[in-house]
């Protein structure tokens, strides 16, 4: 058994942290104390937003189905958010990194957009946008929802009311927003 922990990558083993829940809104900072996954390694709020303007989409789950709508028209869409400002589109999903990675290289466009795993669900706790689908067979998941952040303030919040749509987080709709 001590083989197997000193074998697992070190944020597996860690201890889970303690992360306060609050509400994040319109005019809020969006640098909650977690660390998110990528491929590059690990990332904190503050390495993604600082300095720049991103648009992070919080999705349900990788290789669902309309996840896996929603998210390609981001990166088909990527020239005209350049257009409006913003630096980045970053995914972010209560996700291993693995599944994340996976899920990233198998979208068309994929490679343009910066994948997050949040694989215990403190970013989207610490933002009070997690969601418990239980009922789902889902457990925690992240709420649905597209945030446009400029140097790591909430600039514009769009939650869905149904996880399982993509209305007002839709890539056009968020857009034409901007």
């Amino acid at each position: 058994q001590a083989m197997l922990s000193s074998s697992l990558p070190r944020f597996l083993s860690r201890s889970p942290a303690t992360v306060p829940r609050r509400s994040v809104s319109v005019g809020d900072l969006a640098l909650p104390s977690v660390t998110l996954l990528t491929r590059a390694g690990e990332k904190t709020p503050i390495d993604i937003f600082k300095g720049k303007k991103v648009v992070l989409v919080g999705v349900v789950g990788c290789f669902t189905g309309t996840c896996n709508t929603q998210v390609p028209m981001y990166s088909q869409l990527l020239s005209e958010y350049h257009s409006k400002g913003v630096d980045s589109i970053a995914i972010t999903s209560v996700n291993d990194v693995h599944v994340m990675n996976a899920w990233q290289d198998s979208l068309p466009g994929g490679a343009d957009l910066t994948f997050l795993a949040d694989p215990k669900g403190e970013f989207a706790k610490a933002l009070d946008l997690a969601i418990d689908l239980d009922a789902a067979s889902l457990g925690l998941r992240s709420k649905r929802y597209s945030m446009l952040v400029d140097d790591g303030v909430v600039k514009k919040l769009k939650v869905e009311g149904n996880p399982g749509q993509s209305t007002v987080t839709d890539a056009k709709i968020f857009l034409a927003e901007l």
